[in-house]
């Protein structure tokens, strides 16, 4: 992208993202208001507060009152104290005329102060200022810039304040940046990035210090000419922006000019509405300038698109923030952008003063491109203007500085060559080198081509390996899903032997009774009394009626052992659920002189298949009777137990069964029937499917008691 502006940013713009970051976050004192107290070191806080203020706002009248106060009042042992006044003192003489060895003096002092109280903070930044400021033109500060940066590359080396090795990482990048390598300069701001992300999620900075390392990866990434990068780096600073208005005001600036650059001026326009409305809000020289840097970039890109009334409103604008906040180094381009302005609406009268402005200002800020291409314009608003010896003088004048800064890189060039190629021996030596690295090329690319074909082999061994794995696990789930048929193929031979263990012990005696009684009254020669009739009739009623009833229960079963076998879950009646049961096992009852006694507390129904749980109840009574005594008591009782669970329990007196052969009852899979019983493992599988659980307890006392409990 063509850069507009020919900015050389000063070290105040890189400085006052670090020093006056809270500037807006809380109101700062108004030096005149501040009345000396009795407590001298509150009095100098406020005099900071004051000094960071009236610096934000641009004020170094004020700023230099404000010190010069504090210089007189702060003891001489007030070494914490004289390091940040002398640090502020460094940023007033650089954001003035003031050489640069006047700026690394106050530097200095305040380095010394600030090494007598470690005072971290203001040693790195003072490190960092001097840094910037010496002049690499001269062999001394060429050596002084580099060991500087030697230090705060200990600093990060160091690692004992994570905080310092931020800041460290910081100066280091503008030093790459400052020597020509964009690369490192990258690499380290990105790096410093970081570890601000790091304190800040730590909780030891606020979000804002995080976001005024975004804008210096953002601003690295400009240099570089890399726009999308750098409004990357601004999305991000955004993301972290709370109270910093100077950033807020750096990220609407930059977003307009990256969307002029991409010929988008109607959303450009958008955020420089937003920069403007900051700054009305905020008299603050910063905000101003950022502003007014706004203004020569629209002026500049109007141009280019043909659009010079619209530029010319722009720069307009420019004019009247400069007079009032234009810092000293944007001078020189605001001259410039005028006469841009006036050039291109071809009226050479007016851009003519403009440039005339511009050139000793460029010349004192080394702008040396700007220089150029403004005494390229003066010649040429001279031909607009007729005067062509005027013209002539300037093209004259612009040739002799082409070719000052064409000889001084010539004798760059010219020293580096002699530096490199001394003697003919120095040649040959170059050249046997050269074949060396062809060479080493040429094993560089066999090596890479080796790996490469390793690689390759080692792709495909590991495409063969995952394909044999996805054929083994295919393989392994259709063998799990056989075990699970299988599973069930077992489960239905199970159910099977059951069925056929059921119709043999409990269908085949009714049946066979039935057949027997049949066959008497079938035969007429044999001499059968009428009351010995009767109780065959009787006999042949109650073993139909029990088979009815065995196969119904054998009905249920089978549909039990369906997987889409659904309960029908209703409130049970208990009292009727065992009325019903008693009086279907009355006769039972009675023949062995049984007393059937029924017995609810706390509770009258629950919840359950009506059913399932009459099958399993009448069950559980006639396996009670077929093992009770004769003329002993038979009890169906319900209540809730000690964990407020319903039960139901039948209990009988017979023999008592020992404990070892109740868990063998429990857990046996065979089915042992006995009358019409099912077994005790059918009635178990049957209170499973209720959600009852099935316990056995016996004893002489108490006799065997079966419970269900829900």
């Amino acid at each position: 992208m063509k850069k507009y502006l020919f900015s050389n940013y000063s070290i105040v713009i890189f400085f006052l993202f670090f020093y006056c970051a809270g500037a807006f976050a809380q109101k700062q004192p108004d030096f005149p208001k501040i009345k000396p107290t009795n407590n001298i070191n509150n009095y100098l806080e406020k005099l900071l507060l004051s000094c960071d203020s009236v610096y934000l706002a641009g004020d170094n009248k004020l700023l230099e009152t404000t010190l010069t106060t504090a210089f007189k009042i702060t003891p001489k042992n007030d070494a914490k104290h004289l390091s940040r006044f002398w640090f502020y003192k460094g940023l007033l003489t650089e954001s003035s005329t003031a050489s640069s060895d006047s700026c690394i003096k106050n530097y200095e002092q305040a380095l010394k102060y600030a090494r007598q109280v470690t005072d971290t903070k203001t040693i790195t930044q003072s490190l960092g200022a001097i840094l910037s400021l010496c002049n690499p033109e001269k062999k001394s500060g060429k050596v002084r810039r580099d060991s500087i940066a030697k230090v705060l590359q200990a600093v990060v080396d160091s690692k004992k304040d994570k905080y310092a090795v931020a800041v460290a990482l910081l100066f280091i990048s503008r030093y790459y940046k400052l020597t020509g390598n964009d690369g490192k300069a990258l690499q380290y701001a990105l790096n410093a990035f970081s570890n601000y992300k790091e304190l800040y999620q730590s909780k030891k900075i606020s979000s804002d210090e995080v976001a005024e390392a975004a804008v210096i990866v953002s601003r690295t990434y400009g240099n570089m000419d890399q726009e999308a990068k750098q409004q990357v780096y601004l999305e991000e600073m955004r993301k972290y922006l709370v109270k910093n208005k100077v950033l807020l005001s750096y990220y609407y600036m930059y977003t307009a000019k990256n969307l002029i650059a991409t010929k988008k001026m109607s959303e450009a326009e958008l955020y420089y509405d937003s920069l403007l409305n900051i700054c009305k809000k905020y008299s603050n020289a910063e905000l101003w300038n950022n502003c007014l840097d706004a203004d020569m970039y629209f002026a500049q890109g109007f141009i280019k698109f043909g659009k010079n009334k619209e530029a010319l409103k722009y720069s307009t604008h420019a004019n009247t923030i400069g007079e009032i906040w234009a810092f000293d180094f944007y001078k020189a381009q605001l001259n410039y952008v005028n006469g841009k302005v006036y050039l291109a609406l071809k009226d050479y009268a007016k851009a003519l003063p403009y440039f005339k402005k511009a050139e000793p200002l460029a010349l004192a800020w080394s702008y040396q491109d700007m220089r150029i291409f403004t005494i390229e314009n003066i010649a040429n608003c001279y031909a607009g203007l007729g005067n062509w010896a005027q013209a002539y003088a300037y093209s004259k004048k612009l040739s002799m500085v082409k070719d000052s800064l064409t000889a001084i890189d010539t004798k760059k060039i010219f020293a580096e060559a002699e530096e490199k190629y001394q003697n003919k021996e120095k040649k040959q030596l170059i050249n046997s080198q050269n074949e060396q690295l062809v060479f080493a090329k040429k094993q560089k690319w066999w090596l890479i081509s080796g790996l490469l074909l390793s690689a390759f082999v080692a792709v495909l061994l590991y495409a063969i390996y995952r394909n044999k794995k996805q054929s083994a696990n295919i393989l392994d789930q259709k063998n799990r899903e056989l075990d699970i048929l299988n599973k069930k193929l077992n489960e239905s031979n199970l159910t099977k032997t059951k069925l056929f263990g059921i119709i043999s012990h409990d269908l085949r005696s009714p049946v066979s009774q039935l057949f027997t009684f049949l066959k008497l009254q079938q035969k007429d020669d044999i001499k059968v009394s009428e009351e010995e009739r009767d109780q065959h009739r009787q006999k042949l009623i109650t073993s139909s009626k029990n088979l009815l009833e065995t196969m119904e229960d054998l009905l249920l079963w089978s549909k039990s052992q369906m997987e889409n076998f659904e309960l029908d879950i209703d409130e049970v009646d208990l009292a009727q659920l065992f009325s019903d049961t008693v009086l279907l096992m009355q006769n039972q009852a009675d023949a062995k002189e049984i007393k059937l006694i029924t017995e609810i507390k706390e509770v009258d129904s629950l919840n359950s298949d009506q059913n399932l749980l009459l099958i399993i109840l009448r069950n559980l009574v006639q396996n009670a009777i077929n093992h009770a005594f004769n003329q002993t008591t038979i009890y169906l009782k319900a209540g809730l137990n000690q964990n407020s669970q319903i039960y139901i329990a039948v209990i009988n007196q017979g023999e008592v069964i020992p404990a070892d052969q109740i868990q063998a009852l429990i857990d046996n899979k065979q089915v042992k029937s006995k009358s019409s019983g099912y077994g005790l493992l059918i009635v178990k599988e049957l209170a499973l499917k209720i959600n009852a659980a099935f316990n056995i307890s016996s004893s002489i006392e108490n006799g065997t008691e079966i419970t269900l409990v829900f």
